[in-house]
């Protein structure tokens, strides 16, 4: 992983993994507890997450750019076991939330003990999606329900050698939780990207050119802003997804004149509830 200038590998990541997780063990949370993160993107983001998995609980990402009044709804209404948060992102007191510091779980000592095996059909995330009213919407999905989208993308669309990804998704979206675990359990390095070098698109393209990424997953909006900047040139990469809105036509035909003929272009449009996709070539 690499972030801001860090680069940590899989071992120092299994490390701290396993420090977070035996530490909310220690904590009586495990099978059947749900754990908000309000952590940003960052390695100690995803230290986070897979800690919170190892430890068999589930993930209810809490985004610090989300308004406080918002979080306070979410929390009010979820009733979670614990929340971590970060120290560059302290949680505001919400009363009955007990808050724990990633800081101060990943500084306990490593306990080497077994932690429980878990069940595939047992929570794994939790998303908040306002749907139609406005409220949070709080939707559970299972280990198994994730794995078997990951494996349609590991069947038909196989990672090969010198590939890198990005990780740029807002955390409570299903597109983040492709983007990260897609690569990371095929060894593919990724860089993560904080909310300031998404919102910069032309910095972020820059970035991706400089990096040499290779896939990527983008919204349709996103892309065709891009599209109009004089002289945009898009990178040379394997797979694009156009994901989470409506492909229009011509924003598809643009993309096929854009993008070399060697790049996958696909729309996948799916919903939060469930791991089902329709999927779209758009070359065919």
């Amino acid at each position: 992983l690499h972030f801001a200038g860090a680069t940590i590998t899989y071992a120092e990541l299994g490390q701290r993994i396993a420090r977070v997780a035996g530490a909310l063990n220690r904590r009586g949370i495990g099978a059947g507890c749900y754990v908000g993160l309000h952590v940003d993107r960052s390695i100690d983001y995803v230290a986070s997450v897979l800690g919170i998995l190892k430890a068999n609980a589930a993930v209810v990402p809490l985004p610090p750019a989300y308004p406080r009044a918002r979080l306070a709804e979410i929390l009010g209404f979820a009733g979670l076991d614990a929340v971590i948060d970060h120290p560059d992102t302290a949680l505001a007191p919400v009363p009955g939330t007990r808050v724990l510091s990633y800081a101060d779980l990943v500084a306990e000592a490593y306990d080497a003990g077994a932690l429980a095996s878990g069940h595939p059909d047992q929570p794994a995330f939790v998303l908040a999606s306002s749907g139609s009213t406005g409220k949070p919407k709080l939707i559970v999905r299972s280990h198994r329900s994730f794995y078997h989208r990951l494996c349609w993308t590991w069947t038909h669309h196989p990672y090969g050698p010198d590939e890198r990804c990005v990780q740029k998704s807002t955390m409570t979206t299903t597109h983040s939780l492709y983007e990260l675990f897609e690569p990371l359990l095929r060894g593919v390095p990724i860089l993560v990207l904080g909310d300031p070098e998404t919102r910069d698109l032309k910095g972020f393209w820059e970035t991706i050119n400089a990096w040499s990424i290779t896939r990527l997953l983008v919204v349709p909006s996103a892309l065709q802003v891009s599209l109009e900047f004089p002289g945009f040139a898009v990178p040379s990469m394997k797979v694009v997804v156009l994901m989470g809105e409506y492909v229009h036509q011509k924003l598809a035909g643009r993309a096929i004149e854009a993008f070399p003929a060697q790049t996958s272009i696909y729309s996948i449009y799916g919903s939060t509830e469930a791991s089902s996709t329709l999927v779209s070539d758009l070359r065919e």
